[in-house]
This record gives C-alpha cells, structure tokens and sequence, in this order.
C-alpha cells in the first residue's frame, strides 16, 4: 500500500514538473513574427499641469503581417504629444526591435531619421511570470520616470485589434 502512495506522490510530483517544463519552454524557444502580431497599449500618467488639465499620453503600437513582413504603427498621443511613426521590425529570439521608417498622416514632431532604433520589446521570465519588457532607444516616454529600461510597459490588449483610443473608431481586422 505504502509503495502505491508513493508511485502515485512521484507520478503527480513528475506530472507538475513537466506541466511547469512545457510552460517554460515556450520562452526558451523563438518567436516567431505571428507571436508578435496585435495591439499593445502603454498609458502614461504625468499628474496634472499647474491649471488643473490632465497630462496623459497614451502609446498604441499596432504590430501586423503585410506583403513586405511584419511591420508597426507607434502612436502616441495626448498632453503636448502626437506621434504618427511607421515602422520596420525585427525578431531576434525573443527579442524584437522596433525601427523608424516613415512618419505617417498624424505626425507633429519630426525628429527621427530612418533606421534609427526606437525601442525594443523583449519577453522574460521574472518572478516565475512571463513579462513583457520595453528598452527605450530614439524614442522615449514623455512623463519623468517612465524611461528606465527593462521594465513593462506596454501590454498586449489582442491579438488582431486596432482602435483609436481618442474614441473614435473601433475595427478588427
């Protein structure tokens, strides 16, 4: 009987370690560019200016599939901001770097070249959780504080969404 309850404490104790290994495993393995592809939001919170008005900025980028491979859409918008930056990606292991290639219809500030690096997204296992953590390069946060590297940032909200967070429109694709 004693033997019984310990092949079944091992079968169990076997059965979570594999469980938690196959979980595991997918970090170690590379992603590849649909692992990549959705929405991801980052809102930035700067208090209020002396007059009382919010200083909000929020951060959109829209990563997808075209005929030329996996491309982005960075918008940021909000207090004294309004970034329209269309760019070229790239996926090392887990990693992917985010280039400057063209500034797009909504753009303002023109202060990027093509080529240049503006961030990087990486995927980490801390604490036991996979996490999502952005390298700021070209392009920065606007609110103080927001632009130490290696922390998470933007998170994923779908896989094939794109919305206009100033509440204007709403469409999947």
């Amino acid at each position: 009987m004693k033997f019984f309850l310990v092949l079944a404490y091992l079968g169990i104790f076997l059965f979570n370690s594999t469980a938690l290994a196959a979980d595991n495993s997918k970090l170690s393995q590379n992603l590849i560019s649909s692992d990549w592809e959705g929405l991801y939001i980052f809102e930035e919170n700067g208090g209020v200016t002396a007059g009382g008005s919010p200083i909000t900025i929020f951060h959109e980028l829209n990563i997808y599939q075209s005929d030329d491979g996996l491309r982005a859409n960075l918008k940021s918008n909000g207090y004294q901001t309004q970034f329209d930056l269309n760019c070229t990606v790239k996926i090392t292991q887990k990693r992917l770097d985010l280039f400057f290639e063209s500034y797009g219809d909504d753009n303002l500030f023109e202060i990027f070249k093509p080529g240049d690096l503006l961030l990087s997204l990486e995927y980490k296992f801390i604490g036991g959780k996979e996490k999502l953590l952005t390298t700021w390069q070209k392009f920065k946060p606007i609110v103080p504080g927001n632009e130490k590297p290696g922390r998470v940032y933007f998170v994923k909200q779908s896989d094939k969404l794109s919305f206009d967070y100033r509440g204007f429109s709403l469409s999947a694709f």
